[in-house]
Order: structure tokens, then sequence, then C-alpha cells
């Protein structure tokens, strides 16, 4: 049977901001009656799952069910919950975009279209690139608009301001010397520069040269010539007073913003993997549209780099989105040094450029939110880790002005309707890009072998584990009935969750299902049999080049640190909400070997730069295919090493934990997979090949 606070969740996820006199109506047709408004408040403030908005009187909204039980401190018999609650953003409603496919412009590149640019090969291409004619590559449909080079715009620049009179201060008259004349470059003939215009085409003046330069020598006057730097004895004398002569002003200081847009651009990053030309032949014939799921970030960084590099050709502007500062940095070095020449802007928490300063703009989404950067123009959106766009506040940067969208992330899925109700009607289709079978089969991820070591709960934990079991299969049964089908059983509780309207009762079913549900999984991953195994494998740990332990909370993290310290194994714990200068710190030290191991709660944010890394212990099931990815993605990194990398999993026995329903892919694609039933210790042998 539901709880009155299930209720209450299941009532603000289909509606929310809503009174506690309301809800108390919803909780007499969901089966609770009897409460007044004043109990309900009590229930309403003592819930970390339900927020008010400080109103008069106060409206209710309820947290989505991606966020687990121990962020959001649900009380359990085992974990009692504080009184302290954080006030979390708004997840309240947001309109789906309109699903309709794009119409395909004219002038739009054929599929294949990369694969044939002369710059551009495929990874297992026979012949080099300059070896390709000009025949060979594709026409395009309609003629594309002409860019101005870099230097053509530059020497369009009206030439500096004349000198500035200024009275010199009186300086002692040295020595009369030879002056040394001066070369002045000869001036090159001028020629005819394209503008950037659908009407008309112009030509520079004669007297403005294109070379750079002969540009930037014009104005230089001449420099009187130096002294030898030979010691020489003077005579002291009354100083005598130069006369008043013109002096030039001091050139302007260099401007580091970005390149003049319209530059010409060209495409120097790696060749292309098959799977790559294949996602980005789907995503031109989607209409330029799509998600790209691949289990390598730097794979989806080509792909996207591409992206850029074609709606450069189209005269387009490119916004690149991403959710944190290491992937903004990652990003501006990845399209520098992939697109020499580029016009590349940034917006951050210090730096706010603009499309009419660049082509192409990355930019943070707390950066993006209520601009129009676009302005009416034509214009491709990269949104990169794009399964964190689907609550309302990210949602808002997905503007409808650009016509081209393509997302890029290892897993699109949620634990809420934000796929289906944002993502997807955004972006389009989700497109096959590569998944751990297929990167394994195409050699784009490395071997490694994969350790399963199961570990007992103790009484407390095993009884709380079976209560909430137990209840689990009661709901379970009730849920069926509700139409949850076996295969889409956790997505068709949130569904039914968000069916206040039409079912209650099967509303507050499905909140308490889900609710057990996370709090089982967090009571499985803060386990203190789990942290127990940190120092039965410190050994490996010593052994290895480079070490990750994952954790589930932060004070778990900090634990397991301090538990491989007391070993005698360097550790130190890393997560994001620690300062920056001590987040760069850790990575140093782990570059430098000051640090072997980092223990680290749920995963690493992506764009960090990692040292090669060759051991892994997971202690926290996985929620998702994506976070089971992030994990072990730093030992997937082909490598040239003596000793292949290892994975180690650490699971309850007897539990669900044992398979959380994504471990079967990680074992498919293992080089090896070994099962230490009896002692975890003798994982360090089979580490070092003893």
């Amino acid at each position: 049977m539901s709880t009155p606070n299930d209720a209450l969740h299941a009532a603000l996820i289909a509606r929310p901001q809503q009174t506690a006199r309301e809800l108390a109506q919803a909780l007499a047709v969901a089966g609770h009656p009897g409460l007044t408004d004043a109990e309900v408040e009590q229930v309403l403030h003592r819930d970390p799952r339900l927020r008010y908005d400080g109103s008069t009187p106060p409206r209710w909204r309820a947290l989505g069910a991606g966020h687990p039980s121990t962020v959001l401190q649900i009380p359990t018999p085992h974990h009692p919950a504080t009184q302290v609650l954080a006030p979390a953003a708004s997840f309240g409603h947001r309109a789906a975009a309109d699903a309709s496919p794009p119409v395909t412009p004219r002038g739009i590149l054929p599929a294949a279209a990369f694969a044939g640019r002369p710059s551009v090969r495929l990874l297992d291409d026979a012949a080099p690139a300059e070896t390709i004619p000009d025949a060979a590559v594709p026409p395009l449909a309609a003629p594309m608009p002409v860019r101005v080079p870099v230097i053509a715009r530059l020497a369009a620049i009206d030439p500096p301001p004349a000198a500035v009179e200024a009275v010199a201060p009186p300086v002692t008259t040295p020595p009369a010397l030879p002056a040394r004349p001066v070369a002045t470059p000869p001036a090159l003939p001028a020629r005819p520069v394209p503008i950037h215009s659908s009407s008309a085409t112009a030509t520079l003046p004669a007297h403005q040269t294109t070379h750079p330069v002969a540009r930037i020598a014009e104005p230089v006057a001449p420099v009187a010539p130096v002294e030898s730097l030979a010691p020489v004895t003077r005579t002291v004398a009354a100083p005598s007073v130069a006369p008043v002569a013109p002096v030039r002003a001091a050139p302007p200081v260099a401007d580091r913003g970005p390149l003049p847009p319209g530059g010409e651009v060209r495409y120097v990053g790696p060749q292309l993997r098959r799977w790559q030309k294949d996602v980005l032949d789907a995503w031109l014939a989607a209409g330029r549209r799509g998600i790209v799921e691949a289990v390598s970030a730097q794979g989806r960084g080509v792909v996207g780099v591409l992206a850029t590099w074609d709606a450069l050709t189209r005269g387009e502007k490119v916004l690149v989105l991403v959710p944190t500062t290491d992937l903004l940095e990652q990003w501006l070095t990845t399209l520098t040094v992939q697109l020499p020449g580029l016009s590349l802007g940034r917006r951050d928490l210090t730096t706010a450029h603009t499309f009419d300063e660049c082509d192409v703009l990355v930019s943070l989404v707390s950066s993006a939110f209520g601009r129009d950067l676009l302005e009416d123009r034509a214009g491709l959106l990269v949104a990169d880790e794009v399964h964190k766009y689907g609550s309302a506040r990210p949602a808002e940067t997905l503007r409808e002005g650009f016509g081209a969208r393509l997302g890029l992330t290892t897993s699109v899925e949620r634990q809420d309707a934000g796929v289906d109700e944002v993502l997807r009607p955004y972006f389009g289709t989700v497109l096959d890009g590569c998944d751990l079978r297929r990167g394994r089969a195409e050699g784009v991820l490395g071997r490694f072998r994969l350790a399963l070591v199961p570990v007992d709960l103790d009484l407390a934990d095993r009884a709380e584990y079976d209560s909430l079991s137990a209840q689990l299969t009661a709901l379970h049964e009730r849920l069926a009935a509700y139409g949850c089908a076996p295969d889409t059983f956790h997505d068709d509780a949130i569904r039914l969750q968000g069916g206040w309207r039409e079912n209650a009762r099967a509303a507050a079913d499905a909140s308490a299902w889900l609710r057990a549900v996370s709090s089982r999984r967090d009571l499985l991953a803060t386990s203190a049999a789990k942290i127990d195994a940190v120092a039965q494998l410190a050994p490996l740990l010593a052994r290895s080049a480079r070490g990750l332990v994952y954790t589930h909370t932060k004070d778990d993290a900090d634990t397991a640190a301090a538990r491989l310290r007391s070993v005698d194994v360097t550790a130190s714990w890393f997560h994001n909400g620690q300062e920056p200068e001590v987040r760069r710190n850790t990575l140093r030290d782990l570059r430098s070997g000051g640090v072997t191991v980092l223990s680290v709660p749920k995963v690493l944010d992506e764009g960090l730069d990692l040292p090669a890394i060759d051991a892994v212990v997971i202690l926290a099931g996985s929620r998702t295919r994506r976070q089971l990815v992030q994990r072990v993605s730093p030992v997937l990194h082909p490598a040239q090493a003596d000793r292949l990398p290892v994975v180690v999993v650490v699971h309850a026995r007897g539990t669900v934990d044992a398979d959380d329903g994504f471990l079967a892919e990680l074992t498919e694609v293992a080089t090896e997979v070994r099962v230490f039933d009896e002692d975890a210790a003798a994982v360090t042998d089979w580490f070092v090949g003893a």
C-alpha cells in the first residue's frame, strides 16, 4: 500500500505548484482521506522530495525520479533522514517542441560527402588524401556562399589614423651618428577580393594592398639607430633641450579576441573511422538533425568538429553547448587544433562573446540562459552531454532558430520523461554510433580484464534489504495489473507516476515503487562490506600505475581514500564540489605520481585531462548504461602496455547488485572475466601475472 508521501509526490509530479488544501483533496481521491490541511503541511515539510516556492500560501512541487534517495535524504529504517533541506532548481513543465521533420534546404551535401572530401579520409582507405582528384568530390546541388579570406578582410580595414602630434620631454642630445637606411617593402599589386554578398562583388582600391606584412609595416616611423654598447667616457655637461618634434602615438595593444569572422577554415583532424562515417551520413540524410550515441568521447568530438566544419562551409554560425568548464576548455582546444583559421569565441563566467565577433561560439549552458545568440541567422547547435538537457532549465537553451541540431552523448537514457518530452522532439531520432560491441570489434576500445568480487552484507543491511525487497514484490504485482510490462517496467512506472489525473491510486503506487527501488540500490551501494573490500584490494591498487575507486557518496569516497592511506597507498578523494584549484592540484599529483589512487563518488566529469589508468574498482552499482561506460572509459583507451588494465566490480552476494542490467554488456567485450569468490586479495596476483 502506498503512503501519503508517495501519493503527494505523484500528485505533484502530475501537476506542480499546488497548495496544501488542494493536495488534501488529492489525497482523499488516492485513498488517504481524513487528513487536515495542517497535517498535510507537516507531511510535505518532512518529505525531502517535495519543495515549496516561498509564496503565500506556499505552493509545492516534486523532484523527479532521477534523484537518488541518498541525495534526497529519504528516510529508511537503517538511514534516518536529516532535517536540513537544500533548495533545488525548478523542474516545471516544458511544452514539447514540434517534432515534425525539417525541410531539407537546397545545397545540402549528399550522404557520404564527408568521406569524399579530399581532407577527410576513412581510416581504412588505402589511397592517401592528396592523391584523390578533384573530380572525386561530389558536387553540391547549389552553389555555396563565397567566404572572404581572413587576409582579404584585414586588408579591407581602413588605414590607421594620422599621426598624433605630441610634445616630447626634454632629452639630452646624443652624439650624432649616421642613420641606417630602413628598407621599405615594395607595394604588391592589388587583387580582386570577393565580397560575401548575394547581389554584387567589389574590388579593393589600388592603394590598399592585401599583403599582411606590408599593411603592418606601412605606418611604422623610421627608428633612430642605437648607440654602440661599448662603454664611452663622457664629460658631464649641462643638458641641452632638444627642439620640439612630432612623435607618433604608440601602437594599440594587440587584441586577443576571436579571429575575424568569415575566414577560410580547413579540417586537419583525425581520419574517419567507419562508424563515424556511417553516423555522419545518417545525420546528413536526416536533415542534419539527430543524437549520436558513442562510447568514445574523443570519437564523438570528431563527429562534432566535422559537423561544425560542414556548417561553416554553408555560411552558418555554430553554437557548441557544454555543461562544465572542463568540457568548454577541451572543445576550445580541439576546435583550434583541428580547424585552423577558425573564428572562435567563448561564453563562460568571465567572457561573453557573440556571433558578431566569431563564427563558432563555445558556451556553458548556464551562460546561454535567456539569450537569443543566433539573432535570426542560420545556424547549427551542437549539444555535448545532451542527456543533461532533458530537464526544464537546461532545455531553455535549445532554441528553435537553429535549423541544424546535433546531440552528443554516451547514452541518451534518463530516469524521467525528458528524453521523450524534450530531447527527441527537438533533436529528432537517435543515431546508432559506436556501442561497446562495435567499439571492441573495430579497435576503437582497448583490451581489458574484468574481475567480479562478491561480498556478504552484515545482518542489519541484510534485514533492511529483505524488507525493501518484500515491499517491491507487493508493489510489483499491483503495478503489473496497471499495465507495466516486464521489459519496460521502470519506464512504465515513471509514466504511471505522471498520470495522476487518469488514475491517482496507480500514480501513488508507482511513486512508492520508485522510492523503494532507489532506497534498495543506495543500501547496496553504501554497504560497509564494500568499504571493507577496499582494504583487501589495496595491494592491487598499490601495484597499479594509477587507479580509480568509484563509490556512491562523497562520504564513502573520503572513507575509501582514508582506508587506503592507512595501508600505505597514496590516495586522495576527488569530486566536483571541491574548489577548482584543489581539483587541479589533485590531478597534477595523479599525473606526477604523488597520488596513486583517486576515490570518486558516482562518476568523473567529462572533459578531465586524466593520465593513463590501469585499474578501476567499482563499489557502487551503475544506475544507467551511460554511468557504467563513463566509469570504465579510462581503461578503454587503446594503449601499449606490458599488462592489460583491470576493472574490478564489487557486488553484494545474493542480491540484485550482482546484475544491475548493464554488467552483461561489459562481460561481452572484456578480454578475460574471472570471479574471485573466496579471496579478494587473489586479484592482485592475477593482475600482475603471478
